[in-house]
Formats: structure tokens, sequence, C-alpha cells
């Protein structure tokens, strides 16, 4: 007999900080969207990344003022509720480079979380607006209809979409 695989989806730093933080623009859609993945059973996954990532957008918000000491360990919090597991392949490395040239990114941050969900045949959930127009081409289901958007209305099978700070 075989076991059903449990449903992943990767959620990034900018995903996870939408939810985290009240103030994010697309703090409900993605409070939505964990919301439907988690009624699904979905188990939330995330390259190395992701720790120290989250953790530079509560650095960068404190360090400007916009969020408070307290509050960043609130969100810390938050996230850590959610239980993002770590996953780590060889393969997502190499993967990613690959689609931040194809997507011609200064950086592979972003392709990283794509390339994981590739590699795990599963959605990305952003809150990256600018990574997601470039990989669904402008959000018409291009070359990466995997990657999804929390800020977008729900459609289909899949729970609310995102959205995030530009590719630095």
């Amino acid at each position: 007999m075989f076991e059903k695989q449990a449903l992943e989806a990767v959620l990034d730093a900018s995903g996870a900080a939408a939810f985290a933080l009240p103030d994010e623009k697309h703090h409900a859609a993605a409070d939505a969207c964990l919301a439907a993945l988690q009624m699904q059973g979905a188990q939330l996954i995330a390259p190395p990344l992701f720790e120290s990532e989250f953790d530079g957008i509560l650095r960068r918000r404190v360090f400007l003022g916009t969020l408070t000491p307290q509050n960043a360990v609130a969100a810390l919090r938050v996230v850590d509720a959610l239980q993002v597991a770590i996953i780590y392949d060889p393969a997502t490395r190499a993967a990613a480079r690959s689609i931040g040239e194809a997507l011609n990114r200064l950086r592979v941050y972003d392709a990283t979380y794509a390339a994981l969900a590739q590699g795990r045949g599963c959605d990305f959930w952003t809150d990256d607006e600018r990574f997601y127009n470039a990989a669904t081409d402008e959000g018409k289901g291009g070359a990466f209809p995997f990657v999804r958007f929390i800020g977008l209305p729900a459609s289909g099978a899949h729970p609310p979409q995102a959205q995030s700070t530009p590719d630095e």
C-alpha cells in the first residue's frame, strides 16, 4: 500500500512577515491563505535562508523605527508557531541559479524558494509582487505557475495569494 504524501507549501519570509505583522499591506490575505493551507493539512516548508531572511525583515523594521523591539519578538513567536520545516536539498541551489537567470533577477533569494517548490512539486507562497509577476509573466500563469501571490483573491482550489518587497 502507498502512504499518501502530505501536502506541502513553500512560504517565503515576505509571506511570513505579511502574516505576522498586522500593519503589512496583505496581512488579512496572508492570514486567510495560511488558514486555508492549515485547513488542507499542508506542511509549510522553506529553504534554510528563511529564518535569517525573516529575522532581517524584522531587524530592518526595528532599525528604521517602524516596529518596536517588543512587536518584533511577538512576530517571531507568531512565525515560530507556524512550524515551518526547513528543508535542505542540494539540488535547490543549482535550480535557484537557473530560475534567477531565466527571470533575469539580480539575486537568487526568491528563486531559491521557487526552486524548492519546483523540486517538491508544490506551490510557493510569497508577498513579493515583483517576483510573482516575473515568475508568472505578470500574473498570467507564465513559466512558473506554482508561484502564488498572497495579495490576490483565491482562485480555484488554491488559498488566497501574496506580495512583498522588490528584488534588491
